[in-house]
Order: C-alpha cells, then structure tokens, then sequence
C-alpha cells in the first residue's frame, strides 16, 4: 500500500512539474534514452509550424465568411420590406443558404486539419516510445547493467507526460483561433 501511494505521488508531482520538469528528471534519470525520446523533436516542430500556418490560413477564411454572413444577415434585415416588395425572398434565402455553405465548407478543412495534427502528434508519441523500447532492448539485450525493464516503464511513463501538455496546447489552439 505504501508503494502505491508512493507511486500515486510521484505520478501527480510529475503532472505538475510540466514540460521542463519532466525533461529535467529524463535527463537526470538516463541521458540516452531521453536523447531517444527526444529525437522525434524535430519532427514535432516540423509539424507543428506547418499546422500553425496552414490553421492561421483557414481560421482567417472562416472569419471571413462569418464576417459575410454577418453582412447578409443585416443586409436581409433592414432591407426586408424592400425584399418583400420586389418578391426577392427565395434570392435572398439561396444567397444566404451559398454563404453559409460556403462558410460549412471551411469549417469542415479546419476541423480536418485539426485532426490530422492530432493524429499526427500521437503518431510522434508512438514513435518516440516505439524508438525508446527499440534502442532501450538493444542496449539492455548488449549487456548494459543502467538499463531495466523497469526504467523503460519509467521511461514510458515519462514520455507520456511529456507529450500530454503538447496535445493540450494543440487543442487550445484550436479553440483559440
């Protein structure tokens, strides 16, 4: 029972260090394999500037198209008697009905767009713990007394903490723009 509770509390200090922390204990605790881990690192920025710009492109679109619905909307509402007198309302609902549509339409590459990045930052997770366990078997197969089984579910453990706050940011992001 105590080592659980043992366990349990270094699992929410390491939650709460973040980022910097948890680089700092890998480092402390075996340098090459946090060498390992981190060597999809360039990968990951790779990916994440490119998701930012092509996101910055797409979120300026929907903006756009809701700044045009927003200018039908009005447009429809203070000039509704002039609609209705000229008889224009079934114009004026397929105009709007086209800028909404068109407005769906960006909506549906952000959101794919989002989820590819997601995908693609688990992707990197799984890599990075696939290249941990690979070079961490071969050096523990080659005789290596510093490696264990249970340094690389420490290991494990580390890296899952370590890419959780990137796939949190990468959601905010989201919600941000």
């Amino acid at each position: 029972a105590h080592g659980r509770r043992l366990q349990w509390l270094r699992a929410r200090a390491l939650q709460r260090l973040g980022m910097g922390g948890i680089l700092a204990v890998m480092l402390s605790t075996h340098a090459p394999l946090s060498a390992a881990v981190f060597s999809v690192l360039p990968l990951l920025v790779v990916c994440t500037l490119l998701f930012r710009r092509a996101a910055t492109r797409l979120y300026r679109q929907i903006r756009l198209r809701v700044s045009r619905l927003n200018i039908a909307m009005q447009e429809n509402i203070t000039g509704m008697r002039v609609i209705q007198l000229f008889h224009r309302e079934e114009r004026s609902f397929r105009d709007f009905d086209a800028i909404n549509a068109e407005h769906a339409q960006w909506w549906r590459k952000a959101i794919a767009s989002h989820n590819s990045f997601q995908v693609l930052l688990q992707f990197l997770q799984v890599m990075a713990l696939g290249i941990l366990w690979g070079y961490g078997s071969w050096r523990c197969a080659g005789g290596d007394p510093s490696i264990t089984v249970g340094l690389l579910m420490a290991f494990t453990v580390y890296t899952r903490y370590f890419f959780r706050p990137i796939l949190d940011l990468s959601e905010k992001y989201n919600i941000l723009l």
